[in-house]
């Protein structure tokens, strides 16, 4: 029904922090009315912003609730995000008795940022690996493959250490925006998105938009609208 799916969608809007020295900007698009997509943004302190991007499993209002149940865990567990590590390996742990036979809850991927140094802690659960963009134009993949949240009931996540210089951006993103296939049937992949960011990195420093990029994901497909839920997540670090 159309009032629970705004209900659903006010519950999961998250704000955007402001800053002088950091921008976050986030384009989301769901599918449906609805979606299973998920992110946060938060600060936490005077310098130090957690990030979460997800995808639940299944599509629509379904996948929706399982979002509201991630909404759930981050505040239940909101001091552990100091560790991205520490804090995704709890959601798996509790997300365990809730997935039985389906195989996995949701994919994710987490990290913190420290605006005073432009240190990040990144964690990656079975999620499309985080993009560094440098300034020079050089991209770099972000983070090891580990089980999405609910596989494994004991793993514990390892994180990958990395840093922003002025000018530097991490852009984080839902499978949405990676598995497309164009009318020839050509995957976009990670090495397709990468060559997209070039492109429309026209005055460098990382200066194009999420807009920019959700259109020409559109273009790509050469449909009316996207095949699967989309969320971009872009966190820069002012010069």
């Amino acid at each position: 029904p159309e009032g629970t799916s705004a209900d659903l969608r006010e519950a999961l809007n998250s704000p955007l922090p402001e800053d002088d020295r950091v921008t976050f900007e986030v384009r989301y698009q769901a599918r449906e009315l609805v979606g299973g997509d998920f992110y946060r943004i938060e600060r936490q302190g005077a310098n130090r912003y957690a990030l979460l991007v997800a995808d639940a499993m299944g599509h629509g209002v379904a996948a929706a609730l399982y979002t509201m149940q991630l909404r759930a865990l981050w505040d239940d567990h909101r001091e552990d995000l100091e560790s991205p590590a520490r804090f995704l390996s709890l959601l798996s742990q509790r997300l365990c008795a809730l997935v039985r036979d389906a195989g996995y809850f949701a994919t994710a991927v987490c990290a913190t940022y420290d605006a005073a140094t432009g240190e990040i802690k990144c964690v990656r659960a079975g999620h499309p690996a985080p993009l560094l963009l440098r300034r020079d134009g050089a991209t770099e993949v972000v983070g090891q493959t580990q089980p999405a949240l609910g596989m494994v009931p004991d793993h514990h996540y390892s994180e990958t250490l990395l840093r922003l210089d002025s000018g530097d951006a991490l852009l984080m993103f839902t499978d949405g925006a990676t598995e497309l296939v164009d009318s020839s049937d050509n995957e976009m992949g990670t090495a397709g998105l990468q060559d997209l960011l070039r492109r429309l990195d026209k005055t460098g420093v990382n200066s194009f938009r999420l807009a920019e990029v959700e259109e020409e994901l559109l273009r790509f497909t050469d449909q009316i609208h996207l095949p699967d839920d989309l969320t971009l997540l872009k966190l820069s670090r002012r010069r």
